[in-house]
């Protein structure tokens, strides 16, 4: 930076607001917390790698800092009528107009001391709300589609007769905590199940034991003797996993939706020869996938729920079972939309292919890049065993942001998914490079490296460098005033213990010479 000179620094960045139990969230940091670091560090050398001199937070100043002020505008563009938006931890001023909302903060400019929070809700609803956003960007018109859930106050009206093949791995890898907490959500999902569900428990290690010949009704009988299988389970011998997904998604002829819920740690090592397997076998199931133990394999169950039109639920405790499974359970209850399509007046090119399901609680994404002429959305499902649709006209020139860059993530990840279909790495690299540095994103075939060629120092000149203060958070000016937890130390803390010590010294000395004290 030259003498006098003023450099401004932009960053962007992309982010996912957060939605659940029908309200979007989205956090923006504003500042952090003071870190306490050991006095003695386990060896120098550790200390070293963990901080540099100029990156040791110890030596950052805390102060009330003017400099540190935040001004704050959000344009929320929602793709619904608000029914409520707040900020929980500051005053905001809000200007409605049209499907936008104007956002700023009602003191101006603000200690960055907390961070700043946003939630928004639409008003309930009865029926899906579906909204479409558009972005045109290098002559190109890329489109998302958002389809929201009913409220949970019309849950009986999207409850769906289901057939839950549940599917839990007693090999080996499971003895001990993961066995237990694999058997907890067993149990717990058949306490779920309705009198209009079927069900079958197949449980599998180097072989695939089945309770029932096929799908059985949910009579008390039935769960009865599925309670005292899950019960009588235990874990020992090899992760046939492959014979497992074979038998889980042989389709029965029924009505039903379809569901199969795998308790897995996932401990294979062959992964791509079971995505396959999935792809080849699916049909009308979904495969939904959940991750027992303290160290799944998260790459395969991740991408296995992918491929089956499913998600992924992770249990790393017994403490955490009831919580985990009774969100993922509530979903598999209430499946809203099925077999869902897309059409246009054009042809587009939409990612993910394989379109999940619309389920109770979690919004459903869906991006694309739309070809000159493609003027009108007609999405399409079946609702139960009703059909459902809606018809949404697309706007000519889209001025939203983001949704060429979300639709280039989708259509890479599903083209590094490929390679389970046979596809070869080359072929791969070739259709990823090219979308990867369009959009700048970082892909397993590119990075993003910025290198500056502008004038610098003269050669030789040493370099000077200079703290900027971090403004406390919120609450934190009392922790340094009234004390930190006992395993944590403060450098002005201990000033103020040394000087009371000192003082409290004094004035003993004094009373002595009086005589108003005496040794015990």
């Amino acid at each position: 930076i030259g003498p006098g000179e003023t450099v401004i620094v932009t960053i962007g960045y992309q982010q996912m607001a957060k939605y659940r139990d029908g309200e979007f969230a989205l956090h923006f940091p504003m500042t952090i917390m003071p870190r306490y670091h050991p006095a003695r560090p386990v060896s120098a050398l550790d200390a070293e790698d963990r901080h540099g001199p100029m990156d040791d937070p110890r030596s950052r100043t805390w102060e009330e800092n003017p400099r540190a002020n935040v001004a704050l505008n959000v344009d929320l563009q929602p793709g619904f009528t608000l029914a409520e938006l707040k900020s929980p931890y500051h005053a905001i001023n809000v200007d409605e107009r049209g499907d936008h909302a104007y956002i700023s903060l009602a003191d101006g400019l603000i200690p960055a001391d907390r961070d700043f929070v946003l939630r928004w809700r639409p008003y309930p609803e009865q029926t899906p709300v579906s909204s479409l956003f558009a972005e045109t960007r290098d002559g190109e018109d890329y489109h998302l589609l958002m389809l929201l859930p009913p409220h949970y106050d019309y849950l009986d009206e999207v409850r769906q007769a289901r057939e839950l093949i549940l599917v839990i791995d007693v090999s080996g890898s499971m003895a001990g905590p993961s066995i237990d907490q694999a058997r907890l959500a067993l149990l717990q999902a058949l306490e779920e199940l309705e009198p209009t569900d079927s069900f079958n428990i197949l449980a599998f290690n180097h072989s695939v034991s089945a309770l029932f010949d096929q799908a059985r009704p949910a009579t008390a009988d039935n769960l009865a003797g599925a309670r005292a299988f899950a019960q009588s389970l235990r874990a020992d011998g090899g992760t046939e996993i492959a014979a497992a997904v074979q038998e889980a998604l042989v389709a029965s002829p029924s009505e039903r939706i379809r569901q199969v819920l795998f308790l897995t740690d996932g401990s294979v090592g062959n992964e791509q020869e079971v995505f396959a397997q999935i792809r080849r076998r699916l049909g009308d199931s979904r495969l939904f996938t959940v991750g027992i133990g303290a160290a799944p394999n998260r790459y395969f169950m991740s991408r296995a729920a992918r491929f089956g039109r499913g998600t992924y639920t992770s249990i790393g405790d017994s403490r955490e079972v009831a919580e985990r499974m009774s969100r993922l359970l509530t979903k598999l209850k209430y499946p809203v939309l099925t077999d869902l399509e897309l059409q246009v007046s054009g042809d587009i090119d939409l990612w993910p292919r394989q379109i999940p399901d619309l389920y109770l609680g979690e919004p459903l994404l869906l991006a694309y890049k739309a070809n000159a002429g493609a003027a009108r959305l007609l999405v399409s499902g079946k609702a139960g065993q009703a059909g459902w649709s809606v018809s949404l006209p697309a706007p000519a020139r889209g001025r939203d942001t983001g949704i060429a860059r979300y639709y280039a993530r989708q259509k890479i990840a599903a083209l590094m998914d490929s390679r389970v279909d046979g596809r070869e790495p080359e072929w791969i690299r070739q259709q990823v490079l090219p979308l990867a540095l369009q959009h700048g994103l970082v892909s397993a075939f590119t990075s993003l490296v910025a290198v500056d060629r502008s004038p610098s120092r003269l050669q030789g000149e040493p370099l000077k460098a200079a703290r900027l203060s971090n403004t406390l958070p919120a609450g934190a000016m009392q922790q340094r005033i009234f004390g930190y937890p006992a395993t944590a130390t403060d450098a002005d803390l201990r000033l103020v213990f040394g000087a009371t010590l000192i003082l409290l010294a004094l004035m003993y000395l004094a009373l002595r010479k009086t005589g108003l004290a005496r040794p015990c």
